[in-house]
């Protein structure tokens, strides 16, 4: 996404950007982007409104007089660009309090968590006619992180939301009850600015096993059995998260103030013990 607010789509195979998306110019810089599938994604903003938008575009572009077109940073000059532009968002979420700061999609629900510290789940309905609806539908509220921001957000189930932030925690909510039910874990010693949901390592659909990080270099995995495993602490600052099979790969900034990107591969026997 760009400063000016507006995400584009990019085919990484053919250096070519697909689809330019015109965000309302009163929505302000993209601070974070949701995928949910094929259909839609959403971008959160500086101002709080979070916009929903369909994948759903036309491979050819029929505009006509459209001028200088687009060009992404490091792109070839002989590359062809031939975007569609979409006008606008196929719904707005009404304004959360602060900038938002992370989102996760679970199916049709979406977790927004915000400077202010604050969860937010809200319901994008799509029907037969691909018609959106997100009026209202922010339920759910309940306090991300005890204090400062919250800095990542993930679902561990269908009702179970993750949060961690600048209280070092890693929080717990089930945000089908009312009021939310949440519970803290205790392991990180600074900020939490990464979760990881391990799928495919439950018995239940409710908990999974998840990784997370933070500052302090700490990279935890909890367990179901609320055990938990600490496979990395020291070193380094971690900034996120992504998992692949049984590698998990952090970002972070090593001792000498270096970016460093890491593989950890996880032991089976974790699991057995």
């Amino acid at each position: 996404a760009l400063e000016s607010g507006a995400p584009m789509i990019i085919d990484v195979g053919t250096q070519r950007v697909v689809c330019v998306y015109q965000a309302p110019k009163s929505s302000g810089e993209v601070c974070s982007i949701a995928t949910a599938n094929d259909r839609m994604f959403a971008t959160g903003h500086i101002t709080g409104e979070v916009l929903v938008w369909s994948y759903v575009f036309h491979a050819s572009d029929d505009r006509h007089g459209e001028g200088d077109r687009l060009r992404a940073v490091g792109f070839k000059d002989d590359v062809v660009q031939e975007e569609f532009y979409c006008d606008r968002p196929i719904a707005v979420v009404p304004r959360i309090a602060g900038r938002v700061t992370a989102m996760a999609f679970q199916f049709e629900k979406l977790a927004v968590t915000s400077k202010s510290g604050c969860l937010y789940v809200i319901s994008v309905h799509r029907d037969s006619d691909h018609e959106t609806d997100a009026s209202n539908s922010v339920g759910g509220v309940s306090r991300a992180v005890d204090y400062g921001e919250a800095l990542c957000v993930s679902w561990r189930g269908p009702s179970v939301v993750v949060t961690g932030g600048e209280d070092d925690l890693v929080w717990i909510h089930l945000v089908s009850s009312d009021p939310v039910e949440r519970r803290e874990l205790k392991g990180h010693n600074c900020f939490v600015t990464g979760l990881l949901i391990l799928k495919g390592r439950s018995e239940s659909p409710e908990f999974r096993d998840m990784i997370s990080c933070g500052l302090d270099g700490r990279l935890i995995l909890w367990l179901q059995n609320k055990r938990k495993e600490i496979l990395h602490e020291e070193g380094e600052s971690f900034y996120g998260l992504e998992g692949r099979g049984a590698a998990v790969y952090t970002i972070g900034v090593d001792g000498s103030g270096k970016w460093s990107l890491n593989r950890y591969v996880i032991d089976p026997d974790i699991w057995s013990n």
